[in-house]
C-alpha cells in the first residue's frame, strides 16, 4: 500500500513538463525494492485511468466541431492503440533483459537540443 502511494504520489508530480511519468515511476518503483519487471507493469498499469479520463474530457470537448468522418478518427484511435502496445512490448522487454538503460540514450541530445534551442531562440 504504502508503495503504491509513493508512486502515485511520483505519477502526480509528472504533470509538470519535461518530467517522464514512466520513467519516474518504474524508477521510483525500483528504488521502492519493487521487481523491475513489476515497476514497469504497475506504471503502465496506473497510467490507464489517466489516459482514458483525459481521452473523454477531450471528445467531449471536441465532438461538436468534427468535420471529417467519424471512421478517420477511429482509424488513428486504433493506430495509436497498436503503436502504444508495441511500445508497451518493447519497454517490458528491455526492462526484463536489463537494458531499460538503452531508453535513456536519447534522452541527453534531445534534451541539449531543445535547452540549446531555448537559449538561442
Amino acid at each position: 500500500m504504502r508503495d503504491a502511494l509513493i508512486i502515485g504520489v511520483v505519477q502526480g508530480i509528472a504533470v509538470f513538463p519535461g518530467i517522464s511519468r514512466s520513467g519516474s515511476t518504474i524508477a521510483t518503483g525500483v528504488l521502492l525494492g519493487l521487481d523491475r519487471e513489476l515497476s514497469a507493469r504497475f506504471s503502465l498499469l496506473i497510467s490507464m485511468p489517466a489516459i482514458v479520463g483525459a481521452s473523454i474530457l477531450e471528445i467531449g470537448k471536441v465532438m461538436h466541431q468534427v468535420k471529417e468522418p467519424l471512421g478517420l478518427y477511429f482509424t488513428g484511435m486504433v493506430v495509436a492503440a497498436l503503436v502504444g502496445y508495441g511500445s508497451i512490448s518493447l519497454i517490458i522487454k528491455l526492462v526484463r533483459q536489463d537494458h531499460f538503460y538503452l531508453f535513456s540514450y536519447y534522452l541527453w541530445p534531445l534534451g541539449l537540443s531543445l535547452l540549446l534551442w531555448g537559449y538561442f531562440h
